[in-house]
């Protein structure tokens, strides 16, 4: 438990938190806005293109899943969009060792029937290479949802 408070402490030193809308647009082209319909209510997750046809997500976001529904080419969930897909359970995948009590191996996909199209706003995030080293390197970890005062 100590060395878990110390990392998050180590953590929270280097991590800014910007909860008001994006003023550039196309800033995160890969970023996707999922409502999620569950069948015990709604809620909001978030993904990354992967590729034209795929969303990167949470295992734990299809958890008890009826629908989702996909919006890219968003900065801000009360804003325009530019690509809307319903994807039914059916189309999408938890990894086979997900384990929903400790969340271990929690990712999964969602296929898309219609491809994402590639535009200023939309397309797959840009991975490093296996020889890249980010080490040292500034990066940013993005999502859409709710935040600790309730905004969306």
């Amino acid at each position: 438990k100590a060395a878990e408070k110390i990392n998050r402490v180590q953590i929270d030193r280097y991590i800014r938190i910007h909860t008001e809308p994006l003023k550039k647009p196309n800033i995160f082209p890969y970023a996707v806005a999922l409502f999620v319909t569950l069948v015990n209510g709604d809620s909001y997750c978030d993904g990354s293109i992967i590729h034209p046809a795929y969303i990167l997500l949470s295992a734990h976001c299809l958890d008890d899943l009826i629908e989702i529904e996909v919006f890219a080419g968003i900065t801000n969930l009360n804003g325009p969009y530019a690509y809307q897909a319903i994807v039914s359970k059916i189309d999408t995948l938890q990894h086979q060792s997900y384990d929903r009590n400790t969340l271990h191996n929690d990712i999964g996909l969602v296929c898309l029937r219609q491809p994402i199209p590639r535009t200023p706003s939309m397309r797959p995030i840009a991975l490093p290479s296996r020889r890249s080293n980010p080490r040292g390197q500034s990066l940013s970890i993005i999502g859409f949802g709710i935040s600790s005062d309730g905004e969306i």
